[in-house]
């Protein structure tokens, strides 16, 4: 989105079924958006392992113990993130750009989420363009995420986007 960083994360591609053949590069912030999507999908197994050192970092020796023995693959965790669906003119497709907070921090990247565990909210947003979503995005640039700390969830991050581009 002219001067936003698009992001590519490999790790997240596995989980939640990432598919950059959704997304591409020909948008302005100019671009007229289709709908947002806020949905929940499935947290990779290299967050998962993230929420145990962190959990492990805080928690006393005996409880140490009994999270050391969970196993990440039945460890059921979730992430949140916008979906914006646009219509690129030199691809003649519909594409999406997808904002989601992670442990790097707020990141976009031009493609979707092929699997979802639900819809949180959808809406036509036909009337914003990638400019104006930029804008909101940059600033929510300095939330910091914690897996641990339910003010700096992807969920809380979604939620500050969705009141601010719908003005709740």
């Amino acid at each position: 989105m002219g001067g936003m960083h698009i992001s590519h994360l490999n790790h997240a591609d596995h989980a939640g079924k990432w598919s950059k053949k959704h997304g591409c590069s020909h948008f302005t912030d100019d671009t007229n958006i289709i709908s947002l999507v806020w949905k929940t999908v499935p947290m990779t197994r290299e967050e998962k392992k993230i929420v145990l050192r962190r959990m492990m970092t805080i928690t006393s020796n005996i409880a140490l113990e009994s999270i050391h023995s969970l196993n990440t693959k039945e460890l059921s965790s979730s992430q949140d993130a916008i979906e914006c669906k646009y219509h690129c003119s030199e691809c003649r497709h519909d594409r999406y750009v997808t904002m989601e907070l992670w442990p790097e921090g707020p990141m976009v990247r031009a493609g979707k989420y092929t699997s979802s565990t639900k819809t949180i909210k959808a809406s036509d947003a036909d009337h914003l363009t990638l400019g104006y979503l930029k804008g909101i995005y940059e600033e929510s640039r300095s939330m910091k995420y914690d897996i641990l700390d339910g003010k700096k969830s992807s969920k809380v991050f979604c939620e500050k986007i969705w009141n601010k581009v719908f003005e709740q």
